[in-house]
């Protein structure tokens, strides 16, 4: 079954991060399980009940935080978030009274919010494990975000894909390679020694015959000792919830 995800954040805030987020994520789980403007309630419709119903078809959301998401005020000096018709408000509390994973992304560097900074119908979302998007970072961020999705959603496929996207970024490329060397290095020294010791005694001679013995076996341990990638060693399947209770 295909994951719907509501992307919701506002506009003057962190539309950048929430539309290059978006353009990820479509990648992942396909434009149309994607719910991000809702810029097309019917007329005459009950604005409070249709984005209630879009909330209602996600089986999870994305609340986008900005350095201005908890101030941000409309034209009348009232804190946004403070209007319980706000758009944004709307969406999360839909969200959170499903208790379906929501995930706060916080990104421009902006900060948890406190619950005494919130309305009463959004206060849980301080309970929610929160994830930081960072520009200079974003890929990785966007990987290990999805992962954390699937494990939200029970989705091991997810985070297994994720997880071996994850690795594509160098981080987990160098130590198989540095222990490989180390493991045939170690075996080279041993089996110099031995040899050494068998051909003459530890002399200055005998010191620079060990040192090429030992470079030329871990050179051929190197060869014959398999990377992590190639002895397919699994993922762990330990899943840790992305929210609170």
């Amino acid at each position: 079954m295909a994951v719907k995800v509501f992307i919701n954040y506002r506009r003057d805030d962190s539309i950048g991060m929430a539309g290059r987020l978006h353009d990820r994520l479509a990648q992942t789980f396909g434009r149309g399980n994607l719910f991000m403007d809702v810029d097309n309630i019917p007329a005459g419709g009950d604005f409070e009940d249709y984005l209630n119903s879009q909330v209602a078809a996600c089986d999870a959301m994305l609340a986008v935080i900005g350095p201005n998401w908890l101030t941000a005020k409309d034209e009348n000096g009232q804190r946004r978030l403070d209007n319980p018709e706000d758009f944004v408000v709307i969406e999360i509390a839909a969200a959170l009274a499903r208790n379906i994973p929501v995930v706060p992304v916080l990104v421009d560097g902006a900060r948890m919010p406190k619950a005494g900074e919130l309305p009463d119908s959004l206060r849980p979302l301080v309970r929610r494990q929160a994830v930081e998007m960072r520009h200079a970072h974003f890929g990785k961020d966007a990987e290990a975000l999805i992962a954390r999705m699937g494990e939200a959603l029970g989705d091991e496929t997810l985070v297994l894909d994720q997880r071996e996207a994850l690795g594509d970024d160098g981080r987990r490329h160098v130590w198989p390679a540095l222990k490989k060397h180390l493991i045939s290095t170690a075996i080279g020294l041993v089996i110099g020694l031995l040899v050494l010791a068998w051909v003459q005694p530890l002399t200055s001679g005998g010191i620079s015959l060990l040192l090429l013995l030992v470079v030329a076996f871990a050179n051929a341990g190197a060869l014959l000792i398999p990377t992590d990638k190639a002895m397919k060693v699994p993922a762990t399947k330990k899943k840790t919830p992305i929210h609170g209770a």
